[in-house]
């Protein structure tokens, strides 16, 4: 790796997403309630002032982009909500969809897309994952199903990043408070979520999955990076 180019910035962010042209970053700020937008130009490198540097009324933990760049969801877990935007990608702005947001029972944390179908993951701070359908002319969300990974009354509590693997096959939940790993099955099938094992790792913080779909990558609150083999047939890490 070699830096490009650095960006300074008046707080910390704690969320970073680009859109898919490349174009423009998006980035959130917990401490001051903001997101804003910058430009990156046919360089790769920032356009300052930014685009939009937004007050919010709640927090957002991740902005992503869906696969078109068309739709762009806001997880705002204070509010149990899912904000759904359609996002202008000649100057970076959104702006509400027609039903601009969705609740949710439990604070929304992350969301992925499935490679393949119009299905949505989205994990919450209470351990579970919620399958969506994802309607593509209107980029609305419809949910359809709810897995939940610790029985009612057990401490869940920490559910955070989720990730899907390259195949479609599988979802890797990663549980902050619990510092473990959770492997959840897609029947390819029926779409069907059903929880597999379970992988502990202390003071997890973030997970990625290799493009081949057969390592996970995981870093620890103390800058260890913990490589698992992902057993195809079961998810065993």
């Amino acid at each position: 790796l070699t830096l490009h180019a650095t960006l300074s910035l008046d707080s910390d962010p704690d969320c970073l997403c680009v859109d898919a042209s490349g174009r423009f970053l998006y980035s959130t700020y917990a401490n001051v309630g903001i997101l804003a937008i910058h430009a990156i130009d046919a360089f790769g490198k920032f356009i300052t002032p930014p685009v939009a540097w937004l007050e919010m009324d709640t927090y957002i933990s991740a902005v992503r982009f869906d696969r078109s760049n068309r739709f762009v969801f806001l997880l705002q877990p204070d509010a149990r909500q899912i904000a759904q935007c359609l996002f202008d990608e000649q100057d970076g702005t959104l702006r509400p969809n027609a039903v601009p947001l969705i609740s949710c029972k439990q604070p929304p944390h992350d969301l992925c897309f499935h490679p393949f179908e119009p299905v949505v993951y989205v994990s919450d701070e209470a351990g579970n994952i919620a399958a969506y359908r994802l309607h593509l002319r209107s980029g609305r969300l419809e949910q359809t199903q709810e897995l939940t990974l610790f029985p009612i009354g057990f401490p869940g509590l920490g559910g955070s990043r989720i990730v899907i693997a390259p195949n479609g096959r599988m979802l890797f939940s990663l549980n902050r408070e619990r510092g473990e790993i959770a492997c959840v099955m897609i029947d390819s099938a029926t779409g069907q979520l059903s929880a597999g094992r379970r992988l502990v790792i202390p003071a997890v913080r973030d997970l990625a999955v290799a493009p081949s779909g057969k390592t996970l990558f995981a870093i620890t609150e103390l800058g260890e990076i913990v490589v698992c083999s992902v057993h195809q047939d079961g998810g065993e890490l």
